[in-house]
């Protein structure tokens, strides 16, 4: 019998469950994405929906501060909601991604070109200063 509980594969409904409520944005998100992939090849959209990637990117990381407050603000009004409401904005979500599949993808290239700017910032900050202590090391 002890033999049965350690060689347990697959989790359990209970399991699945409580990772569903622990990571409810995540999953809907990733459905999203994939829901968004999905629908944007089904309706040949994906031309457009590159381009519109592409085009949020570059929107990203002109305007990363607003993107960042407009996005939080998304997200702050979201997580202050009732759960069920969340789960509503949650369904809206999962319906945009398979009528207006291109819209994730605009939301996608915002924000990564948002977090490409953020990101390139901390690395050349991290770059400025070792090239900084190399040439007080020579002297």
């Amino acid at each position: 019998m002890a033999k049965e509980t350690e060689d347990k594969q697959g989790f359990t409904v209970q399991e699945i469950e409580n990772m569903a409520k622990k990571y409810r944005f995540e999953a809907f998100f990733c459905v999203s994405f994939v829901l968004a992939a999905i629908f944007s090849w089904l309706f040949t959209m994906w031309g457009w929906s590159i381009f519109l990637c592409a085009l949020g990117g570059i929107v990203g990381m002109l305007i990363p501060l607003q993107i960042d407050k407009g996005m939080g603000w998304v997200l702050s009004f979201t997580c202050k909601q009732e759960k069920i409401t969340q789960i509503i904005i949650g369904v809206v979500l999962l319906v945009i991604s398979i009528v207006l599949c291109p819209v994730i993808f605009i939301i996608l290239g915002l924000m990564g070109g948002k977090s490409l700017h953020k990101d390139s910032l901390h690395h050349k900050g991290q770059h400025l200063h070792s090239n900084l202590d190399e040439t007080h090391h020579e002297e």
